[in-house]
């Protein structure tokens, strides 16, 4: 489109001055043509009008050459302005249209010699216009037409065979200046075309070159989505500081190791496109903590690497948390927004290395320790962490083996009814024994997040869980399942579980799917359809550990959720602070018409005050710890319980 604008623009101005150029001659011309038409017949019928039609004819050729004149006097490029193509193109119609006049008003007092004579000017004038006129070739089929047919029509209706002769012969030249002229058009606009395409390559080359000399250079140092230096370009130019630093002209430097986490999750769900722009803009904002003292990578993927000159722990800290805030701000992308966390591991010169290599592994390390945490995302090096990953890195690899180990197993505790004691229902907890040790559920759990691993585990623990109700038929008790952010998002989880419950014929309602609250203000992409699916199946769907998250009234609210059960840490606190939790838990139980099970209960009075602020189901230690499922479903009498 450009090109083509160009070209148009290149027409115009190339146009203008061959019209312009030429016209001075052609007016004279015609000028002279008109005195010497007008004065050599004159007679007294006609000599008024005649005389008026040189007037005017001369009058309009004045005002022609002013415009010319005016013309070659602009610079170049206002020479190639529209608006002086009108002016011409206006001015050449009227002066034909005068001389067409010229036939018009005086033909009836024509004799022989002066017909003839009208008919060679005519011609003439209008083959001179075929090439004064080249460069507009619509002006110039107008102007031949204006110029001769009028005349040749007049002559085709006299009686006389000469002049009917004349007639024809004008149509007819007439016709062949406008095809001379179209074809003397169509030459000039490919000179033209010719001329822009030289003139193009010789103004762009040097261009060309020049913009190709600075891709290599950005391809071979620069980040070709990111604009930011490459990981071999950094490498290069952060050494500086390990130079400085050798030759004790700083007293040290630090590295930040940076990670946009979710990142896959978003590619997955978005698409790479979103991606890409999410990284874009990423790294934008990224820039605007460089100076001088400061050097960006991206170093593959989400991770990025920021150097800089400044070692004081205190004055890092403030420069991580302001990038981790600024970082943190919704990125628009299209109609999407997109919130993503970062984390970010810090290490110093000298404090824990005194090369640049070096100090990147450590970072790393103290990132990739971090992200497990919720609320701190920055983190120093120190040898807790390098140990602490060390092991995260063995449980991994372990945990990959141990479904088809055996090493997993399963743990039931009681949930009761607040009013009777009796076995409701029970909670079904993932252990993991790992060569004698068993791994808390708090440590593999994540890891098994982070992985991918909890979705083919979380379809393992399902279908136990289902294997045990079918253990337990002659009664209505419920198992509790907990289910990951990561099980929610997989696209066929809600067929998968209609087709466990189907298997083993299960009645929905005995299953119950625990959410933790924090898991609804994630604002996951269409995790509220898949509760609202699940429910329509009757599977029974409880928040877990409520009180801790943001949005607890509208997840009830909007979601009808069956079950909520109170976290610990208010039983625990019930004769303080946690009895006002409870009690406005219950009232909004009673408003909303859900279940509540509070969690963590430990001694008689916890119980007992509970049952006084009307909780319906419970559960902890003072009843039972989690147990093996055979000495659990033990417990079970054989008449049918109240469920939960």
């Amino acid at each position: 489109m450009n090109e083509d604008n160009e070209r148009q623009k290149l027409y115009l101005r190339e146009g203008n001055k061959l019209l312009y150029g030429n016209a001075f001659n052609g007016l004279a011309i015609s000028g002279l043509a008109a005195i010497t038409l007008a004065l050599s017949f004159l007679t007294p019928e006609t000599r008024a009008g005649k005389i008026t039609w040189l007037t005017v004819m001369l009058v309009i050729l004045g005002l022609r050459c002013v415009d010319i004149f005016i013309w070659r006097h602009l610079p170049s490029e206002q020479q190639g302005k529209g608006r002086y193509h009108r002016r011409f193109t206006i001015g050449a119609l009227i002066t034909a249209a005068v001389w067409s006049a010229y036939s018009l008003f005086f033909y009836p007092s024509f004799s022989p010699e002066e017909f003839t004579c009208v008919v060679i000017i005519l011609s003439a004038m209008a083959a001179g216009a075929t090439c004064i006129l080249s460069g507009h070739p619509l002006l110039a089929t107008l102007y031949s037409c204006i110029m001769l047919l009028p005349c040749s029509l007049i002559l085709l209706m006299l009686s006389d065979s000469y002049r009917v002769h004349l007639g024809i012969l004008g149509i007819f030249f007439t016709l062949a200046m406008v095809f001379s002229a179209l074809t003397v058009s169509r030459y000039i606009r490919n000179a033209i075309f010719l001329k822009y395409k030289n003139l193009t390559m010789l103004e762009h080359m040097e261009d060309l070159v020049r913009q190709r000399t600075q891709d290599l250079y950005k391809l071979s140092r620069m980040d070709p989505l990111t604009g930011l230096y490459n990981r071999s370009t950094f490498l290069e130019q952060a050494n500086q500081l390990t130079e400085r630093f050798h030759q004790q002209q700083i007293n040290g430097y630090s590295v930040f190791f940076i990670e946009l986490d979710s990142f896959k999750q978003i590619n997955d769900t978005l698409g790479h496109t979103y991606g890409d722009a999410l990284l874009r803009k990423f790294s934008g904002r990224l820039r605007e903590f460089s100076d001088d003292n400061t050097w960006f990578c991206r170093w593959g993927g989400n991770e990025f690497i920021f150097a800089t000159a400044l070692t004081d722990p205190g004055e890092l800290y403030w420069v991580a948390d302001a990038m981790l805030v600024r970082l943190g701000m919704p990125y628009r992308i299209d109609e999407e927004q997109i919130t993503p966390r970062s984390t970010i591991g810090i290490a110093i010169c000298p404090e824990h290395g005194d090369s640049m290599s070096k100090l990147i592994q450590l970072a790393d390390i103290a990132m990739y320790a971090q992200q497990d945490q919720v609320h701190e995302r920055i983190a120093f090096y120190n040898k807790a962490l390098e140990q602490s990953l060390l092991r995260r890195t063995t449980l991994l690899e372990a945990l990959r083996s141990a479904l088809a180990a055996g090493a997993l197993s399963l743990a039931l505790q009681p949930i009761v009814t607040a009013n009777s004691q009796r076995i409701a229902g029970f909670e079904v907890l993932l252990r993991w024994n790992h060569n004698g040790e068993n791994i808390s559920p708090a440590e593999f759990i994540p890891l098994a997040e982070q992985s991918g691993l909890i979705v083919p585990v979380g379809y393992w623990v399902l279908e136990q869980a289902c294997q045990i109700l079918t253990e337990m038929p002659h009664t209505t008790a419920s198992l509790s399942v907990n289910v990951s952010v990561i099980q929610m998002q997989d696209p066929q989880f809600v067929a998968n579980v209609a087709q466990v419950l189907s298997e083993h014929q299960i009645a929905p309602g005995r299953l119950h799917l625990e959410v933790t609250e924090t898991f609804f203000h994630q604002e996951q992409q269409g995790v509220k359809e898949t509760i609202s699916r699940l429910r329509l199946l009757g599977v029974k769907i409880s928040i877990d550990d409520f009180g801790t998250g943001y949005s607890s009234l509208s997840v009830i609210q909007n979601l009808n959720i069956d079950y909520v059960k109170i976290d610990r840490a208010f039983v625990a606190n019930i004769f303080d602070k946690g009895q006002s939790i409870i009690a406005a838990v219950m009232t909004i139980a009673h408003g909303l018409h859900f279940q509540v099970v509070a969690e963590g209960v430990e001694t008689p009075e916890q119980a007992a005050q509970l049952a006084k602020f009307g909780v319906h189901f419970m559960q902890g230690y003072y009843f039972s710890k989690p147990l093996p499922p055979e000495q659990a479903l033990a417990l079970l009498p054989h008449k049918r319980q109240d469920s939960a």
